[in-house]
């Protein structure tokens, strides 16, 4: 191969990148190394990656290679003479797979939080940190190399992210060599070698990029509204790496930035500072306007800005290609939605700069940012709300605290250097074949199955529960043993209480497929089919013999992987409106794209059912849920594609082995049957009984949504929704806020002190953010997942009886509005969040209970509130449904 043409398209700190560089350093492959600008993409990326728009690419002899693992595998295909990176035996090789993909799936995101958290959360992602660290210790056990005496593909996955680990240790504080020594052992033979030594980052230019990924806007927007006020004050720089003691002590929940301490009092959160701000310097420049509505829209528009434009404008300067652009036209939807709310008014509350005005305006120094990223222009998308932010521009208090724009824009782009080394996490089945675990995502699943069985039809299971499995996932395993011939015992799983057999064979994911082949376990679908494509090779091969071949094989299959089943469920599971609309647009262009692959070719290897073909026909199943809660035509849109499925459906493996979609059909929609025991809308109604205020009941079906709810919601097109007087409020805090400014006269919930208000909202906040959440997920998870969960929620409980303290209610003597965010969680679901975690809330927080009982005494809430008992008969069906118990 003396005269190939070898590019690799690459960016400098990317550590997938990095892999394909020690592979061809590894195998003494000469190449010539481009570097792209992810800000500017080139024609030469754009054209070689037009799928996914990423780096690394590999171009070899004018043939593009995409997706790191995926590259490294066809080098060692490829230059098959020098340093073999993946071993010979096929359960070795899925071993290998299974490791690759479980560093992808585990190091990144897990370290990234690390340097990204603090406290609580930081000693989480820690000790989670350290415990996969101990996992890869533990399979490398005594070895020189993962794979063994030599250097391999595992080692080749994971030692680039040995530049990282300075800065996971100086963010999180502790020590990798001295919590895994032999990894660290490891890492240093690795280092002996001139391909690894010679292409690894520094570690201390790593942790430059890290220090960036800590600051933030929200407290431009305190500092505004003390310039507005003209409020003298002393201002503290935080160091966010290494918080400091005053921090801490003022913010012990949180521990984040911004707080405002006044006479001794800290106020956190940013815009409840400026809520303090206002009501307790309310003699200057009123931020928030008198009526109650207005003052429930203001409100309202600043918690939409919270939620929507941060989230939706990092995604803009993260990413590229697809989820680029669809961050870019998501975020454009936002700003004409806020322009629509500012019409022709001066400033968002009418003449005078207020409180939706400070929200939003600290984000207009990144619009140029997001525009040079996004490559748009917010001035011709939105030219009123251009001249909105030069209004505001106008403002002393405004152009003083607010950065210049360029400034903001280099930082992006430094943070955006690190971010683009993000991994890509795949999803599980596990097969067991012959005692083997196969595991991990479909370029390795199916490899397993392509490359162990590469000779025979057809395999069905006997159970007739796997007849009615959903999950695409298992499918997939079953028509590749029955393309192979392979005669197996099947057993159903019951995943709320997993049988020790799935937990012994899959103890890192605990989850299923698994195949047992002969003691040894397989997991991960992808993962599985490659092996029974190697194990049983002598019948019907799966996979292409040429390296390129076997590489595009690779790369369909992931692309399937990675895109099919999100965006497919985005389309039944959002009832209706504009992110439906997205998804289906979405799923259509993709399944275009794979249309476009599929091309004029019987299957689409060419003439012979293979990999790809194995890992996309079981979403035919889900193409009824996707027309009939999308409303649109799969063979309408792609009848090239919907032919192929017809020619499928001929092999005896595969109509078999697929699910009725009518069954299919009937899974989904059970899924989304609306319980009826929502804590946000009982709090509203808990409010409106203290208050004894009459009102229309309205049922609301959430799988139908009425044009009512669409009209009176139309931003977030969600209950509850108060209608007073025609004019429509929503957000459940938010709604009860209005009632209680709107009918004073009457069992006050919130104090007139403004360091008190400020204190309930803090709290209120802390409810929606943290009791939810974390309830969710002790019954939605198992395991360790679930027992995070357990310890976090009781963490939270805690938190909140010690602000209770020895007060009959948190407020004081009287209810408030912390106890009436509170109050449908701890009458209604703390028994559902108990028998799901097997733990005891009297147990541990018995002050807090005393409290529920003295709540429930008010005929408010002993009326309204659902019995636990239903709710938890509720959750539990729905789980069944869900989970297909």
């Amino acid at each position: 191969m003396a005269n190939d043409k070898v590019v690799l398209i690459d960016f400098w700190p990317s550590a997938f990148g990095m892999r394909a560089r020690i592979a061809l350093a590894a195998k003494g492959v000469q190449y010539e190394y481009k570097e792209e600008n992810l800000l500017d993409k080139s024609d030469l990326l754009l054209k070689s990656n037009p799928i996914h728009k990423k780096i690394p690419v590999l171009l070899h002899n004018g043939k593009s290679i995409c997706e790191s693992l995926n590259i490294v595998l066809y080098i060692d295909e490829t230059w098959s003479d020098k340093c073999p990176l993946m071993p010979q035996d096929p359960y070795d090789r899925a071993q290998a797979r299974f490791w690759a993909d479980y560093v992808d799936k585990k190091m990144y995101e897990c370290g990234t939080r690390i340097w990204k958290n603090k406290g609580e959360a930081q000693e989480a992602a820690k000790k989670e940190f350290i415990e996969i660290l101990k996992v890869l210790e533990e399979e490398l056990g005594e070895k020189r190399f993962f794979g063994g005496e030599t250097f391999g593909f595992v080692d080749v996955s994971l030692i680039q992210f040995g530049c990282w680990f300075y800065s996971y240790e100086t963010c999180g504080n502790f020590s990798v060599e001295k919590d895994c020594p032999k990894l660290m052992a490891w890492v240093k033979r690795c280092m002996e070698k001139e391909s690894v030594s010679k292409t690894l980052i520094d570690p201390l230019k790593i942790y430059e990029f890290v220090c960036f990924l800590k600051k933030r806007a929200f407290g431009m927007r305190a500092r505004i509204a003390l310039a507005e006020k003209g409020i003298q004050y002393e201002y503290k720089e935080e160091n966010l790496l290494d918080k400091s003691d005053l921090l801490l002590k003022s913010n012990p929940i949180h521990k984040k930035i911004p707080v405002l301490l006044h006479n001794g009092k800290s106020i956190c959160e940013s815009l409840n500072i400026v809520l303090y701000i206002d009501e307790t310097w309310s003699d200057k420049c009123p931020l928030m306007p008198q009526d109650p509505y207005d003052r429930a829209q203001a409100r309202f528009w600043a918690d939409y800005v919270d939620k929507k434009i941060y989230e939706c404008g990092t995604r803009i300067w993260k990413n590229k290609g697809e989820a680029h652009e669809a961050a870019k036209k998501e975020f454009i939807e936002i700003l004409k939605v806020l322009e629509g709310e500012l019409g022709e008014k001066r400033f968002f509350g009418g003449e005078t700069f207020g409180f939706v005005d400070v929200s939003l305006i600290p984000f207009g120094c990144w619009f140029y940012s997001y525009e040079t990223c996004g490559n748009f222009s917010v001035e011709e998308e939105c030219p009123k709300l251009m001249a909105w932010v030069k209004r505001c521009m106008e403002k002393e208090s405004v152009s003083r605290t607010l950065p210049d724009p360029l400034k903001i824009y280099e930082f992006s782009t430094k943070l955006h250097l690190i971010l683009t080394s993000k991994p890509v996490h795949h999803k599980i089945p596990v097969f067991i074949h012959n005692g083997k675990l196969i595991s991990e995502s479909l370029i390795i699943n199916f490899q397993y199955f392509d490359e162990t069985w590469r000779g025979t039809s057809p395999l069905m299971p006997k159970d007739p529960y796997s007849r009615a499995d959903p999950t695409p996932f298992g499918m997939r395993v079953k028509i590749a043993l029955e393309e192979k011939g392979v005669e197996y015992e099947y057993k159903e799983e019951n995943l709320f209480n997993k049988s020790n057999l799935l937990l012994k064979y899959n103890p890192i994911h605990k989850k299923i497929p698994v195949m047992l082949h002969n003691e040894k376990s397989i997991c991960e679908s992808l993962n599985i089919i490659h092996y029974i494509d190697e194990t049983w090779n002598d019948k019907y091969p799966l996979m292409p013999q040429d390296p390129y071949e076997r590489s595009q094989a690779r790369f369909w299959a992931d692309y399937v992987d990675k895109k099919l089943f999100d965006c497919g469920s985005r389309i039944w599971r959002n009832t209706k409106g504009e992110a439906q609309e997205a998804a289906k647009k979405e799923l259509i262009e993709i399944l275009k794209v794979l249309e476009g692959e599929l091309g004029e070719k019987r299957f689409f290897g060419g003439e012979r059912f293979g990999l790809v073909d194995l890992t996309l026909v079981p979403f035919w199943c889900w193409f009824h849920t996707y027309e009939a809660c999308g409303g649109f035509s799969v063979e309408q849109e792609c009848p090239k594609l919907m032919a192929w499925v017809k020619r499928c459906m001929e092999r005896e493996s595969v109509s078999k082995t697929l699910v009725d979609p009518l069954k299919t059909y009937e899974f989904a929609c059970s899924m989304k049957k609306h319980l009826g025991i929502d804590p946000f809308g009982l709090r509203v109604r808990v409010t409106l009984a203290e208050k004894g205020i009459q009102y229309k009941y309205k049922e609301e079906n959430l799988d139908h949504k009425s044009p009512l709810l669409l009209t009176s919601n139309p931003v977030h097109q969600k209950i509850p929704v108060l209608i007073h007087n025609g004019k429509p409020i929503s957000e459940s805090l938010i709604i009860v806020q209005y009632i209680d400014e709107t009918w004073r006269g009457t069992s006050p919930l919130m104090p007139k002190d403004p360091y008190s208000r400020a204190n309930a909202m803090f709290w209120a906040d802390f409810i929606d953010k943290k009791v939810y959440e974390s309830g969710s997920r002790i019954w939605r998870s198992k395991g360790d997942a679930q027992k995070a969960a357990k310890k976090d929620f009781i963490d939270c409980l805690k938190l909140l009886e010690v602000e209770l303290g020895e007060k009959p209610y948190f407020g004081g003597y009287s209810l408030g509005f912390v106890d009436v965010a509170l109050i449908p969680f701890a009458c209604s679901w703390f028994y559902t969040y108990e028998t799901f975690g097997n733990f005891n809330v009297e147990e541990t927080c018995s002050q807090l209970m005393a409290w529920a009982k003295r709540c429930m005494e008010r005929e408010s809430i002993s009326e309204v509130l659902p019995n636990p008992h239903e709710v938890y008969d509720g959750v539990v069906e729905y789980a069944k449904k869900k989970f297909g118990l």
